[in-house]
C-alpha cells in the first residue's frame, strides 16, 4: 500500500492493470464491445434508480465507492477478454520465480514464528501494510500459525499461489509442472486455507482425470459418480463434525449456509439485484449470528455476484459450469485449468471488485488467449478466433 485516499488503501494494482492493458492489447471498439461496456456501466445505475424509487432511498455515497471499483474492474476484464493482442509474450518463467518466492517467504514466515518465535516476518511492510498492521493473535489457528505471506490474510495468500499454479500449468511449453504441483500445494498447506487446499486438490484431480480416462463420455459420467462415492465413505464421526455447518454462529454456517439465506432474502426484495454498497446494512438487518455478533459481510465472490446481479448471476454461473464440463469432455487441458480457476477464484473472498483481484484475472485471461492462439480458443464473451489475432 502506497497511501490511503478517504480510508481506501491504494496499491500498485490499478496502475499495473492500466499499463498491462495498454502494452499488451490493441484497444479498439466495435458493436460487441460497446454493448458490453454499456451494460457494465449503466446496469448498476439502473438498479440503483429502481431501488431508490420503489423500495428504499439510499445515499449516493454508499453506492459510489463500490460502483467505481466495479466500473474500473469490469471495464478492464471486458477489454482484456475481447480486445486484440498486440504483444505476444509468455511470462511463465516470471510466474515460476514469483511462485517460488511467495511460497518460500510463507514457509519461512511460519517456521520463524513456530521454531524461533520471530514475529518480524508477519508485518514486512510496517506502516505501509495493506489496511493496517495485524496482530499476531489473528495468525494462529487450530493447526498453529498460518502463512499470511506478503498479503492481508492467508486466504488471499492462498489465492495468489493458486493463481500462479494455474497460470503456469496452462503453458504447455513449461517443463516445471512437477515442481509447480509440489511447491504450490506445499505453500497452500502452510496458509491453512481450507478453501485453498480443497480447490487445489480438485484442480490436481481434474488434471489427473484428463490423463487417466481416455473415453470422453466415461470421463464425464465418472466425474459425477466419484464425489458421490467419496461422500458415502465419510465416517460417521466426521459427518457429525460436518453437520456443524447447520449451527448458526459457526464459521462453516457463515461460509456455506448464511450466503444462501442472504441471497434468498435479497431475491425477494429485488430479483435483478441489490444496489452496490448495500451488503453491510442488508446483512446486518437480517440478524444472522456470526461468531457471537450480527454478521455484516459476504465472504464469497459468487454470493456477491448473486447479491448485486440477482438472476443474471445464475446465467454467469451456468455458463462457467458449461464451459468447464465441455473442456473436461473434450480433454481440453488448458480449458479445464482456465475455467476451474475462474470458478474457484470466486470462492476465496468477497473482494472480487478490488484491483488486487482483477489483475490476476486479467493476467490469466491473457495467458489463456496466448496459449490458444494457434487453436480455436474458448475466450470469454467472444468465442471466436479473430479477437486474439
Amino acid at each position: 500500500m502506497f497511501l490511503s485516499i478517504s480510508k481506501f488503501p491504494l496499491t500498485i494494482a490499478p496502475l499495473a492493470i492500466c499499463i498491462f492493458l495498454t502494452r499488451h492489447y490493441r484497444i479498439t471498439f466495435n458493436n460487441t464491445k460497446s454493448l458490453l461496456l454499456f451494460f457494465v456501466i449503466f446496469w448498476p445505475i439502473f438498479i440503483f434508480l429502481i431501488y431508490s424509487l420503489f423500495i428504499k432511498t439510499i445515499e449516493i455515497t454508499e453506492f459510489a465507492t463500490t460502483y467505481l471499483l466495479w466500473l474500473f474492474g469490469s471495464v478492464a476484464v471486458v477489454l482484456g477478454s475481447i480486445s486484440h493482442i498486440k504483444k505476444f509474450e509468455r511470462y511463465s518463467s516470471v510466474y515460476i520465480v514469483a511462485l517460488f518466492l511467495v511460497v518460500s517467504f510463507s514457509i519461512f514466515q511460519v517456521l520463524a514464528l513456530r521454531v524461533f518465535d520471530i514475529e518480524a516476518l508477519y508485518n514486512p511492510f510496517g506502516e505501509f501494510t495493506y489496511l493496517s498492521q495485524y496482530s499476531l493473535d489473528r495468525v494462529y489457528s487450530l493447526t498453529g500459525p498460518r502463512a499470511y505471506g506478503l498479503f492481508l490474510e492467508p486466504s488471499y495468500n492462498s489465492f495468489i499461489m493458486f493463481f500462479l499454479m494455474s497460470i503456469i500449468l496452462m503453458d504447455d511449453r513449461s517443463n516445471f509442472r512437477i515442481f509447480v504441483y509440489v511447491i504450490g500445494a506445499l505453500g497452500i498447506v502452510f496458509t491453512a486455507s481450507a478453501s485453498g487446499i480443497l480447490l487445489t486438490f480438485i484442480l490436481l484431480f481434474l488434471i489427473f482425470w484428463l490423463t487417466a480416462i481416455k473415453n470422453n463420455i466415461l470421463r464425464l459420467v465418472l466425474l459425477f459418480l466419484v464425489p458421490i462415492a467419496l461422500v458415502s465413505m465419510i465416517p460417521e464421526e466426521l459427518m457429525v463434525r460436518l453437520n456443524e455447518v447447520n449451527l448458526e454462529g459457526t464459521s462453516g454456517y457463515w461460509r456455506l449456509v448464511a450466503p444462501i439465506k442472504i441471497i434468498y432474502e435479497a431475491m425477494l426484495v429485488l430479483p435483478l439485484g441489490i444496489p452496490f454498497g448495500q451488503v453491510n446494512d442488508f446483512v446486518y438487518n437480517l440478524g444472522i449470528d456470526h461468531g457471537g455478533e450480527k454478521g455484516t459481510s459476504l465472504d464469497n465472490g459468487f454470493a456477491i455476484l448473486f447479491f448485486y446481479f440477482g438472476l443474471f448471476a445464475f446465467i454467469f454461473l451456468a455458463a462457467i459450469v458449461y464451459k468447464l464440463l465441455v473442456s473436461i469432455y473434450f480433454r481440453n487441458y488448458k480449458g479445464v485449468i482456465f475455467w476451474w480457476f475462474i470458478f474457484a477464484s470466486l470462492q476465496f473472498s468477497g473482494g472480487i471488485f478490488l484491483p488486487e483481484f482483477i489483475f490476476p484475472i486479467l493476467l490469466i485471461l491473457y495467458q489463456y488467449k496466448l496459449v490458444n492462439f494457434n487453436e480455436m480458443p474458448d475466450v470469454p464473451f467472444s468465442g471466436i478466433k479473430k479477437y486474439i489475432s
